[in-house]
């Protein structure tokens, strides 16, 4: 057998693995892109607008994510095939009524909004916002459904249905001299509408609406994730006070400024993705076999390595952080290069959290994941205001930090008191898939 046929073969038995890391990939590739071509086609402050409509984006997901994507991810594989039909029927059902809210709740939002920020002119936008929230909730749906069917190809077309769309929108809008905020949305919007229909409608989504089991599916969701709901509330205000602060006190311009940076670091998530769906497998395997100790001895080693390639990349970023700026969006000042130094240091500390999450995922300690989120929004609802008000973006940049750090300080003492109380071999101890999606 030739080098080249055992290649294939391999290929062909690593299929979807290859297939979900090549998704991913153009996903987080066409965010990183479409965000440096709004910001240098937009300017700053329109840019900023578009970020604070993301994050709004970003809270919707966070709560649709929680009710809906990762239940359906756990409770789908363990059902039959007549069982799992019937579940998607009744689910696409709740799935549309969520988008449906969730329009409603993009469009009103941008009219609150318009009463705080009145210079902000968000009422202007408030359609494609609601369009853009809702049918990317419907692409998310549809593509975590082909995930949870392990039919990863589909996803990845889906995905490509989704963002060639945007590129060609988008551009042929600044070449026309037409590419503004409202068109921007709207043209991302379109993107996301585009892939859902396409394939809600085409012979590779089978599902029908259907209410006769809607109760029950709805009631099983809502007790499986009212505790993830609340967790995702308090992370991402946990996350975001700062950076709302920032855009109050020092205008849109500034969170621009900051999804800037945040785009940058975000080359990072593609380390932190696949450490999340690899380390929950083996540290359950390693704590069912072993118990506590060998789980943290072989955490540490993943902190070690992990981390010393998160200090490179982060050092790296901050050494060069100006000429990145230059060549990405063709502009630097002292602020921006600030705000990307700021976020190399402050993913540093983000993956060291990463460990020791998983620590208390895999011995089930779950619920002290959202004390830790709770006692670090306290902190930043609590600090947001004052400290961005003295301190400016520097304000921003130590909150974020300070958020971070409280947060592992808290971890680290739990995991010493689980270490002190646990045996040192869990026998035929596995944890719950559940409870490892806190």
């Amino acid at each position: 057998m030739s080098i080249l046929t055992q290649y294939i073969d391999k290929l062909k038995k690593h299929q979807n693995k290859v297939l979900v890391l090549m998704d991913q990939i153009w996903v987080s590739g066409c965010h990183f892109l479409i965000a440096i071509i709004l910001a240098r086609w937009m300017g700053i402050e329109a840019f900023g607008l578009f970020a604070f409509i993301w994050m709004v984006l970003l809270f919707v997901s966070s709560l649709h994510q929680s009710f809906v994507a990762i239940p359906m991810m756990t409770f789908a594989p363990s059902k039959s095939k007549i069982e799992r039909k019937g579940y998607f029927n009744n689910l696409l059902s709740i799935q549309i009524i969520v988008a449906a809210l969730s329009f409603v709740f993009g469009y009103f939002f941008c009219f609150f909004a318009e009463i705080f920020f009145p210079e902000w002119s968000l009422k202007e936008v408030a359609l494609p916002t609601a369009c853009f929230v809702a049918f990317y909730l419907m692409h998310d749906f549809l593509r975590k459904y082909y995930y949870t069917n392990d039919k990863v190809l589909y996803a990845f077309i889906l995905d490509l249905f989704a963002y060639l769309p945007q590129f060609l929108i988008i551009i042929s809008f600044y070449l026309s001299n037409n590419l503004s905020l409202y068109n921007a949305i709207l043209g991302i919007a379109f993107g996301y509408a585009f892939a859902s229909f396409g394939f809600i409608f085409s012979p590779f989504f089978k599902q029908k609406i259907k209410i006769n089991l809607f109760s029950n599916v709805l009631s099983q969701h809502w007790a499986f994730s009212k505790w993830l709901i609340g967790k995702s509330l308090l992370q991402w205000f946990s996350g975001n006070s700062f950076i709302l602060a920032a855009g109050a006190l020092l205008g849109p311009a500034a969170m621009g400024a900051i999804r800037i940076a945040q785009n940058v670091i975000g080359v990072l998530n593609i380390l932190f993705i696949a450490l999340e769906n690899y380390l929950p497998i083996q540290a359950a395997k390693i704590y069912s076999k072993d118990g506590i100790k060998t789980l943290t001895e072989y955490l540490k080693t993943i902190s070690l390595k992990g981390g010393a390639f998160t200090l490179l990349t982060a050092s790296s970023i901050i050494l060069f952080a100006k000429p990145i700026l230059n060549v990405l969006y063709g502009t630097s000042n002292a602020e921006s290069t600030l705000l990307l130094k700021g976020f190399a240091v402050l993913y540093f500390f983000v993956f060291m959290a990463l460990p020791l999450r998983m620590i208390l995922r895999t011995t089930e300690e779950t619920k002290y994941v959202f004390y830790a989120y709770a006692i670090s929004t306290a902190f930043s609802l609590s600090l947001a205001y004052p400290m961005v008000k003295n301190w400016g973006l520097a304000g921003v940049i130590l909150g974020l930090v300070l958020a971070q750090v409280i947060m592992q300080i808290f971890y680290l003492y739990v995991i010493k008191r689980i270490i002190r109380d646990t045996p040192l071999k869990a026998k035929n101890k596995f944890p719950t898939i559940q409870n490892s999606n806190i």
